[in-house]
């Protein structure tokens, strides 16, 4: 009996997990990032009723910080033209916490 107890316990947390994972605290309808298929630049749609500071973080794939910008309520198009050609992540944070995060390429 333990020991299904202990498979059920386990599939349940592996299915948290997972479960979570795919929203990650994410704010899709308040904050939008989407980059142009051309690499050139990186929009970020701010929503008017989002508050406080909002900040926009690109990682390369080795983990540097390569643009750091606080973003305004509105469109935000950030350039990306002096990026060597690879992969990005795009991490959008509201008052230091989370919101969402886009992986892109440049060419």
């Amino acid at each position: 009996m333990k020991s299904i107890f202990l498979v059920l316990f386990s599939i349940s947390v592996a299915y948290t997990s997972s479960a979570s994972g795919v929203f990650d605290g994410a704010d899709p309808v308040n904050i939008s990032i989407m980059a142009k298929d051309s690499g050139e630049e990186i929009l970020v749609d701010v929503a008017a009723e989002v508050e406080g500071s909002v900040t926009l973080s690109i990682f390369s794939e080795t983990g540097e910080i390569v643009i750091n910008e606080h973003l305004n309520a509105g469109g935000n198009r950030i350039k990306l033209r002096h990026l060597r050609p690879g992969q990005y992540v795009a991490v959008v944070r509201q008052n230091d916490e989370f919101r969402q995060k886009q992986t892109f390429k440049v060419n």
